[in-house]
């Protein structure tokens, strides 16, 4: 009984991060129809989409967008940055709407970002991109595992 339980368990988890990478898929084509001006808009534009990348293997579906937990040292590692401009990224990200804090972290716990999606409702979108049959496969070297420079 235990292993049906595991199994149920992890396709429920497999489902959802399907649904986390039909967000992303959307978040990553809205990307590209913003202006990043300026050397800000440019640190900024590379954070994102660290932050994008980092939520395709840990992110998690709410209501308002994809939740990912990660501390600020993390942050700026993932950019390949200092924590100053990293601070500055992410003060732009939040000032157009792109990503909102969701809670501070504390001793060993890091805090959290939200990147929002700007939709009503994440399951209309989720099925939209669901049914495109190719989605997965465009964005997989995106979003694929290993370290790639992003500035």
């Amino acid at each position: 009984m235990t292993t049906s339980y595991t199994n149920s368990s992890a396709e429920n988890q497999k489902r959802d991060k399907s649904k986390v990478h039909a967000v992303l898929c959307y978040l990553w084509e809205r990307m590209w129809e913003r202006s990043w001006p300026g050397k800000a808009g440019l640190t900024s534009w590379a954070a994102y989409k660290a932050l994008l990348r980092h939520a395709w293997h840990h992110g998690e579906l709410i209501p308002s967008g994809v939740r990912i937990s990660v501390s600020m040292r993390q942050f700026a590692e993932l950019l390949g940055a200092g924590l100053e401009a990293t601070h500055n990224a992410q003060n732009w990200l939040k000032e157009e709407l792109l990503i909102r804090r969701d809670g501070r972290g504390h001793g060993p716990k890091s805090g959290a970002f939200v990147l929002l999606t700007g939709v009503s409702s994440n399951e209309t979108l989720t099925q939209q991109y669901h049914l495109r049959n190719r989605v997965s496969r465009e964005y997989f070297e995106c979003f694929g595992k290993g370290r790639v420079p992003l500035r």
